[in-house]
């Protein structure tokens, strides 16, 4: 207690504070979108200048397929730097945390279902695992190390968690980060589960084994993602930094970008935008996934369906204009994936595809600057084509999406980045 109440009094002044959600239909085309597992969560987290951390994180658990059960996890836990060594070229960090787990029924439940209710989706009615929610403790330990070359930094991590009668688990992974704002990584997880719920145990083949991830840090957003390719579960989500808002205002020019949106279709189904860019050109990843919105009838059969495309855009200049033209081509993969009873393929393709985007930045003469970053809205229409088309007879709701035209409209965020400023 006495050490506690140390850190709470050294604690730094507050230099992020974000909320944010998560959902398995985050997949960038890559995981398939099973949504009979971990579901969908939400979190806080309150960081300090000096490291302090405190964080609150929600998971829902549902199993459709073998227990019929569902459970929910609520994690409160602080952390805090033991070791934080910053040298020219060696960085390294060993950081401590402890925590409290409270499983079973938190009500999340109810909170799935009204969101379902919202967007017409079937709800997940579901017998919860234990009468009453159980609390446990838990410990946690990461060290990584890494050696800056220019901008870039690469490293490793290795993480160990023991959360008593519950699970415990470790992963070691190679990293690579850049400009301390997009961060891959490789590696592989190793998890043993205490078992209390049999839905629990279900989970240890589903998030154990080798595991590919990244994070992005635009300041006011930020967005990770991992998947488990041996096993095809994935999980992701954005957060917002409140505190953003008060940093001061450096940008100048823009060294690369990042930019995220919502893209709909003729069939009213939703494509997430992933994209990064360095002047002119950009590499991208646009996904759908889930039920399909022209068969809501069978929501246990579900689409992943995923372009990743290198583009080439020009735009025009327009003096005191609101609006900014652009046009841009498109080249890459499609993957086309279908699953019927939520985990069993039926169809797993890759198409050639090509493209042409048109759009408009809007306000573009009134820039909304955040720290070192530049934050920009466009509306876009975007027109693909899927190469040898080949059609779906067997699965006639499937073909409806799978071109060989594909059109696109919505709208996307562009967040500028100036590393001469760069701050985090």
């Amino acid at each position: 207690m006495l050490l506690l109440t140390s850190v709470f009094l050294n604690a730094g002044s507050l230099s992020s504070l974000t909320f944010g959600a998560s959902n398995d239909w985050y997949t960038l085309g890559l995981g398939n979108n099973t949504d009979d597992a971990r579901s969908f969560g939400s979190d806080v987290q309150v960081q300090f200048s000096d490291k302090l951390q405190f964080s609150w994180k929600t998971e829902a658990f549902t199993d459709r397929m073998e227990s019929l059960r569902r459970y929910d996890v609520q994690t409160f836990s602080i952390a805090y730097p033991l070791v934080a060594k910053q040298g020219e070229r060696l960085q390294t960090d060993l950081q401590m945390g402890l925590g409290l787990v409270v499983t079973g029924d938190t009500g999340l439940q109810d909170v799935q279902n009204l969101l379902h209710s919202l967007i017409g989706r079937d709800k997940v009615t579901l017998l919860y695992e234990g009468a009453e929610p159980s609390l446990h403790p838990s410990i946690s330990l990461s060290w990584e190390s890494g050696v800056h070359l220019s901008r870039f930094l690469i490293g490793a991590k290795f993480e160990a968690q023991q959360t008593f009668n519950w699970e415990t688990s470790g992963q070691g992974s190679l990293y690579a980060s850049y400009a301390d704002i997009i961060q891959v990584y490789g590696g592989y997880r190793l998890l043993s589960i205490a078992g209390i719920y049999p839905s629990q145990s279900i989970q240890q083949s589903r998030y154990e084994g080798l595991t590919f991830g990244y994070s992005y840090d635009g300041g006011l957003l930020r967005t990770s993602y991992y998947t488990y390719p041996l096993t095809g579960y994935s999980y992701g989500g954005f957060s917002f930094d409140v505190l953003a808002f008060g940093k001061p205002k450096t940008f100048r020019h823009s060294d690369f970008s990042f930019s995220t949106g919502f893209l709909y279709d003729l069939e009213g189904q939703q494509n997430r935008l992933f994209s990064i860019a360095i002047g002119p050109w950009s590499f991208e990843t646009r996904h759908k996934n889930g039920p399909m919105f022209n068969d809501l009838q069978h929501q246990e059969n579900r689409i992943n369906i995923a372009s990743f495309l290198l583009g080439y855009r020009y735009g025009w200049e327009v003096e005191h204009s609101f609006v900014q033209p652009y046009a841009k081509l498109l080249a890459g993969l499609t993957r086309l994936n279908l699953m019927q009873d939520y985990t069993t393929t039926v169809v797993e393709d890759l198409k050639a595809t090509i493209g042409l985007e048109t759009g408009l930045y809007v306000f573009a003469d009134s820039p909304c600057i955040l720290a070192n970053r530049n934050y920009r809205f466009r509306l876009s229409t975007t027109l693909l084509y899927l190469v040898n088309d080949k059609r779906y007879e067997a699965f006639p709701y499937f073909q409806e999406h799978t071109g060989p035209w594909m059109l696109q409209v919505g709208g996307s965020l562009e967040i500028e980045h100036d590393l001469a400023f760069s701050q985090n």
